[in-house]
């Protein structure tokens, strides 16, 4: 039997714990690296630093996935964070969906977090994100970084069975309160 202790900070804290320990028994994937992605650079940017500030690890995906990305991004975004308005062909649903699905299956990559700001095609994404938060064993965390004219794919993904975030330190919060063997 394995055991585990989570320490946290408040009573919030303990709430994302719980809800971990319910969406991620085994601790989500086996790697910690988180698979960023987003439809603007500036919002890649600002997350990606806000995850690795709080602790986190970027993923780094493979040579084979790396290669396999090529198709969608150009060379400099082969990296995570990954920014879905420097695809090859633009917001093409099939291009990021592929693109997702590849970093997702990459055994570097333990978590997928989207961050979503007001971009085009945004319920095409939320469908994306729904699909892989099924069909795959890593866990899939939309963020909001947008208002209230984002509530219809708020409402899409809950219907879709997929819990989102409206903050970023909300999502790392949950990713840090996963279960995790004691050394």
């Amino acid at each position: 039997c394995a055991h585990s202790i989570i320490v946290v900070d408040d009573p919030m804290a303990a709430v994302f714990a719980t809800n971990a320990l319910q969406r991620w028994p085994g601790g989500g994937g086996r790697a910690s690296g988180i698979a960023l992605f987003s439809g603007s650079g500036g919002t890649t940017a600002m997350a990606g630093d806000q995850i690795v500030e709080a602790g986190l690890t970027l993923a780094r995906p493979g040579a084979e996935t790396e290669a396999a990305l090529r198709t969608y991004l150009s060379s400099v975004t082969i990296e995570s964070p990954y920014d879905l308005g420097a695809f090859r062909r633009g917001f093409v649903a099939d291009d990021f969906t592929a693109a997702m699905r590849l970093v997702a299956a990459d055994p570097a990559t333990g978590f997928l977090v989207y961050a979503m700001s007001t971009q085009p095609v945004m319920a095409e994404i939320a469908d994306c994100l729904i699909d892989i938060s099924r069909t795959m064993a890593k866990p899939v965390l939309p963020v909001f970084i947008t208002g209230t004219i984002a509530d219809p794919i708020r409402r899409q993904l809950a219907a879709g069975g997929l819990p989102y975030y409206d903050s970023l330190d909300d999502a790392i919060r949950h990713v840090n309160a996963r279960p995790r063997p004691l050394a």
